[in-house]
């Protein structure tokens, strides 16, 4: 079995199987409803905002790591 993210169909999941006669099917969740879409894209505007806060801090941490240790030229 194995499975994608992100995909266009089944509200952003579909699942492969292989069975023992050689078949591979596909496997994708229901269609989502117009107000599902819309609370799933906030969602994602959320989680967004999270991952590059995220990475501002890490950013921000590097930085300020490099600037406050002294630095001798030899």
């Amino acid at each position: 079995m194995a499975w994608r993210i992100n995909a266009t169909a089944g509200g952003g999941v579909e699942m492969y199987s292989a069975h023992g006669n050689g078949a591979i099917h596909c496997w994708v969740g229901a269609p989502l409803d117009e107000e599902e879409a819309e609370d799933r894209v906030d969602m994602d505007a959320v989680e967004q905002d999270r991952k590059r806060k995220r990475k501002r801090d890490l950013i921000g941490d590097i930085v300020e790591g490099l600037t406050k240790k002294p630095l001798t030229l030899v």
